[in-house]
């Protein structure tokens, strides 16, 4: 089941069940921005007998990230990087275009972990540290554009 908001942000959905519980999600590609992105992926109500509920679905501003993944200065393409948020531990993953470089939108503001998947380290004989960022709202918006993960050889 579906329910489209009006201008004002309400949505009403009828016939549901009492007492069983109805998952909530919002359907993040009808926002008008990418860079707008539901603040949980979904939710859990228990609607009552006779009765309405009101649900808020809080929606914030994310950001960008954008760096590259080098091996003795030269950017390395197809690599499989890991974006853990450190407080929910969710995580996205994402892989580097041919020259090395990475780009990802809709990233919630927060404190995060980006590694390279253990199996592509295992492939390419090497080790890298993760890189640790936080993502906060400034007056240019928010984002990092300066992220380096370097591959070191283990011989």
């Amino acid at each position: 089941m579906s329910a489209r908001s009006d201008s004002s942000g309400a949505y009403r959905v009828w016939d549901l069940v009492p007492f069983e519980p109805v998952i909530v999600s919002l359907d993040s590609v009808s926002l008008e921005s990418p860079l707008l992105v539901p603040l949980f992926a979904r939710t859990s109500i228990v609607p009552g007998p006779n009765r309405f509920r009101s649900l808020d679905i809080a929606v914030v501003e994310a950001g960008i990230i954008e760096g590259r993944v080098v091996r003795s200065g030269a950017g390395v393409g197809g690599v499989t990087l890991i974006l853990t948020d450190r407080r929910s531990g969710t995580r996205r993953t994402l892989v580097t275009f041919n020259d090395g470089a990475f780009y990802l939108m809709g990233v919630k503001p927060g404190d995060y972990e980006l590694t390279v998947e253990e199996q592509v380290l295992d492939a390419l004989a090497v080790d890298a540290e993760p890189v640790r960022f936080s993502l906060i709202p400034t007056a240019n918006g928010i984002g990092r554009s300066d992220l380096e993960v370097r591959l070191k050889s283990r011989f």
